[in-house]
């Protein structure tokens, strides 16, 4: 024990808190970014608290370069994946994740930083430019350790990994996440954004104490290997069906909507499995109406282009960290057209249609015919919030005289929140009017798109495509909904895509268009399957065309075994193996196979206590109207 406490009093520098704390301080609506060249973004949040951590990870990393504080030759360059590329020019000499890295990194005996982020991730930008580019920082990681980035959205299973490390050693997580390794792949230490100061301090805490007490460490990182999984629970539906109910009763905001908390996350698993129960309890059917009335209504909306924001970082979504996903946007139009169906006449149909437009308008790319990963939340010039913001000169210049009062009243009287102006919001009166003024200065916003068509998100869309053509065929005459009128048609075109990869004798995880063709990207997971499955399911019954799912069926049976699924992304931190996965931004990949495959143990031990991390498994009491698996 005594060891233990040392171990953490050399990690855990009171100066390094300190530092993090001032960091996290910095105000945001005075950011701005340098950008390089284009793939610039905001996103994810800021952690301040440093601990050191214990736990593995099976496979890592990267040969390491020497010391140099000039630009280290990288094998980051013309990557497919623009995160990753964008890392090339750094000084830093970042390796990639694969097999061979193991062995060099094993064989060198150092260390190894892990790093994962994504494109639209703020303070990854923050990091690369202020961090990873500078020389003393980036000579002392070639000097030391072996550094790997990789893209969290390729590697999904890896990173919910690495996550989960660090909010159950650290408390908290975020990106850019990082964890230490030991040279074997085993994580014993978490931290996110670090200014270069506390982050150079740190790293030579880190490797002192791996070079004088790699017994102490070895320790630490072997004790907190992932015991076997065991079944603990059985699965009973009332029973679980209580314990959320309680839990989400005492986490709801019934002011403004959404879930307790300084930000606001959609959470939009847990509200599509809510709005499907048909006996919810009157008291959550008023909060979740007022919660989709206030992320419509505020901020959390794009009411001049269109489409949702990530999330917002005040608890009145007010203030939205202006990235957009298409895994957001995707599950939050099938949200508001089943509200629309269930509570006509509140506006829900006009947001979903907007949501479609922007998907259609923006991410949707006519050479993959899918859609694309995300947008960023910069211009190119490093503004936050770029062209979705307007300066009170500039409302004056493009609005007439009674327009731009009627903006005066509405948003003018408070002063902004962000530095480069207002965020539109709608007026009480001649807000179309308004709209088309300021589209006709700026008729797209000139945000960087990610070239990914990543194909479990391209699944959860067909999901809601699936749901546009119930919602069309109830409303055969309304006119109003131009986007909602094409979503069969869409819909269509996207089936006929994701059930010729399903066939295919690899599932990609993502397509890119390079060099005049679709180039895919690493082999797909369980999360892909798992999407699909559902996806094509869902426009198999609303279209009443049978779809030959057999082939993906036979990918996903061998994925289940006694110990629980696996993924067949076999590289990670540690192999999968659990018969329940939780949710996060996205569905549970456990619950969404549950009916089909028969998967109803449980083996996680907060299932029953902490259930909003598994809201989906509410719709395995539906199970009597899963598909039929083949023969």
């Amino acid at each position: 024990m005594k060891q233990i406490q040392r171990l953490t009093r050399l990690v855990l520098l009171t100066k390094i808190h300190q530092q993090n704390r001032q960091t996290a301080n910095k105000t945001r609506k005075n950011r701005k970014l340098f950008a390089p060249k284009a793939v610039l973004s905001f996103g994810a949040r800021t952690v301040v608290s440093l601990k050191i951590a214990t736990v593995p990870l099976l496979s890592l990393l990267v040969s390491s370069g020497l010391v140099s504080n000039a630009q280290a030759t990288s094998s980051l360059k013309n990557h497919p994946s623009p995160y990753i590329a964008m890392h090339a020019a750094d000084p830093v000499n970042w390796q990639l994740w694969n097999p061979k890295t193991l062995a060099d990194a094993k064989q060198q005996n150092k260390l190894i930083l892990l790093s994962s982020g994504y494109f639209s991730c703020h303070w990854c930008h923050v990091m690369q430019h202020e961090v990873y580019q500078n020389p003393q920082s980036a000579s002392l990681l070639n000097q030391d350790f072996i550094s790997i980035k990789i893209d969290r959205e390729l590697h999904p299973l890896v990173d919910s990994q690495m996550i989960a490390f660090a909010k159950q050693h650290r408390g908290s997580a975020g990106w850019p996440q990082h964890l230490i390794l030991t040279p074997d792949g085993k994580p014993f230490a978490a931290f996110t954004y670090l200014p270069n100061a506390a982050l150079q301090t740190y790293l030579r805490n880190v490797n002192k104490v791996w070079k004088t007490q790699k017994s102490v460490v070895n320790f630490l990182a072997n004790a907190a290997m992932p015991s076997p999984n065991k079944v603990l629970e059985t699965w009973d539906a009332a029973k679980f069906q209580h314990a959320l109910y309680e839990q989400l009763n005492a986490s709801i905001d019934d002011f403004s909507g959404g879930l307790k908390g300084s930000n606001k996350f959609p959470k939009t698993p847990l509200l599509l499995t809510l709005i499907q129960q048909p006996n919810l309890p009157i008291e959550l059917a008023d909060w979740l109406q007022l919660t989709l009335q206030q992320m419509a209504q505020q901020h959390l909306f794009d009411h001049l282009y269109g489409g949702f924001y990530r999330y917002s970082v005040d608890p009145e979504w007010q203030e939205p960290h202006f990235e957009k996903m298409l895994y957001d946007n995707a599950q939050l139009l099938e949200l508001y057209l089943r509200a629309d169906l269930r509570w006509p006449d509140q506006g829900f149909a006009a947001t979903a249609d907007a949501t479609l437009g922007y998907l259609r308008q923006q991410l949707y790319s006519p050479n993959l015919e899918l859609y694309l990963g995300s947008q960023s939340a910069i211009d190119a010039a490093g503004n936050e919030g770029g062209d979705y913001l307007f300066r009170a000169d500039e409302l004056q210049q493009l609005l007439p005289d009674t327009l731009f009062n009627l903006v005066t009243e509405s948003w003018l009287k408070r002063p902004p929140v962000f530095a480069l102006g207002y965020h539109p919001k709608p007026t009480s009166t001649n807000w179309t009017q308004i709209k088309q003024a300021l589209q006709k200065q700026r008729p797209l916003p000139r945000m960087a798109i990610d070239e990914k068509a990543l194909i479990s998100w391209n699944a959860l869309l067909l999901s809601a495509f699936s749901q546009a053509a119930i919602w069309q065929a109830q409303h055969p005459e309304q006119q109003a909904f131009k986007n909602l009128q094409q979503a069969p048609k869409w819909g269509a075109q996207l089936v006929a895509q994701l059930l010729e990869i399903s066939q295919s004798a690899t599932i990609p995880r993502s397509l890119i268009f390079k060099d005049k063709k679709r180039t895919p990207l690493l082999q797909g997971n369980l999360e892909d399957f798992a999407y699909l499955w559902h996806g094509l399911n869902a426009w198999q019954k609303i279209s009443q065309q049978p779809l030959d799912l057999l082939p993906l069926q036979q990918k996903i049976q061998p994925l289940l075994s006694e110990q629980g699924w696996q993924d067949p992304q076999s590289l990670a931190l540690y192999p999968l193996q659990h018969w329940v996965v939780p949710q996060d931004a996205t569905p549970s990949i456990s619950a969404l196979l549950g009916c089909n495959f028969g998967a109803f143990k449980i083996d996680q031990k907060d299932f029953y206590t902490n259930p909003l991390q598994y809201a989906d498994y509410l719709q395995l009491s539906n199970c009597e109207s899963a598909p039929i698996l083949l023969q």
